[in-house]
């Protein structure tokens, strides 16, 4: 009797996933809208290959409120690298920036203009990302252990924040693979060690580094003002409401998992989160995740 009632709970619950799952999926090809068939291209690409399927169906599922900013004056900030590094302005791994080059950035007050993944993403673009991440997890002794969950988790995402997209996978492959083959073992650190003794890679110490030497910290004025915001605004929609009792609830989120949680169609959600990022009451963090403030 208990081997039958174990049975019985877990086809209740793989049913359970399958269907969020499946509930996540719908949400992200609606809000694809015009590129819907993009996305469906990818699919029908690995009808026969399992496998890469359920990658796909988890690429296209997590892209609910993923995008990359673009800006006229984004890639402005290439232009500094570059010059840094041809003039001797890197000193142990740290980015030395000119006063005025501060100040330019510091006066800059533009809005970045979101490009959601799902309404621009190529089906190429996913094809390539997905056969070259299967491609590494197979290749490299110390990725075979990983299980497909882990895989999916961390090496297929094709972004790390809100960066537009670029085929950095193939690149980085191609500068950085010729030494890892002439590693034969299965330790990732031996491996990452192995790039930094080649003076290919090196180690990053945190984000703060950077925030300081451009001057953008957030005073403690600021933080306070933007708490004291939130308890302001009490004119909040039932959905908003809704959202930010979710958050309370459950801490940081993604979007596609306050559209499953709240029942909101992905439309009506990037409309309320954006409303409640306007009012000061949620916030975007590393992840794409929605936070409180």
């Amino acid at each position: 009797m208990k081997i039958k009632f174990t049975t019985l709970y877990l086809i209740i619950l793989l049913s359970a996933c399958s269907f969020h799952q499946n509930k996540q999926l719908e949400y992200a090809l609606e809000f694809a809208e015009k590129n819907r068939q993009e996305l469906e291209k990818t699919l029908e690409h690995y009808q026969n290959d399992p496998q890469k399927y359920n990658a796909a169906i988890f690429l296209i599922s997590n892209m609910i409120g993923k995008y990359g900013l673009q800006s006229p004056y984004q890639d402005s900030i290439k232009n500094i690298l570059v010059y840094a590094s041809n003039n001797n302005q890197v000193i142990n791994n740290t980015l030395i920036i000119e006063s005025k080059v501060k100040k330019k950035w510091q006066s800059l007050n533009t809005i970045p203009l979101k490009r959601y993944d799902l309404q621009h993403i190529k089906a190429d673009y996913l094809i390539s990302n997905i056969d070259m991440a299967f491609h590494v997890w197979k290749k490299y002794p110390w990725n075979r252990s990983l299980s497909f969950e882990d895989f999916c988790e961390y090496l297929l995402p094709y972004r790390i924040g809100d960066e537009e997209l670029t085929d950095w996978r193939d690149k980085f492959h191609e500068k950085y693979s010729p030494i890892l083959d002439t590693y034969k073992g299965n330790d990732i650190v031996e491996a990452c060690n192995l790039l930094i003794r080649e003076n290919r890679a090196s180690l990053l110490l945190s984000a703060e580094d950077f925030v300081k030497a451009m001057g953008w910290e957030v005073s403690a004025h600021s933080a306070k003002v933007a708490n004291v915001q939130r308890s302001l605004f009490l004119d909040l929609s039932e959905e908003e409401q809704k959202v930010i009792e979710i958050l309370e609830k459950r801490g940081d989120l993604q979007i596609n998992t306050l559209v499953v949680e709240a029942d909101i169609p992905v439309q009506k959600m990037n409309t309320i989160l954006f409303e409640l990022e306007m009012k000061g009451v949620v916030r975007v963090v590393v992840g794409g995740m929605y936070q409180l403030l």
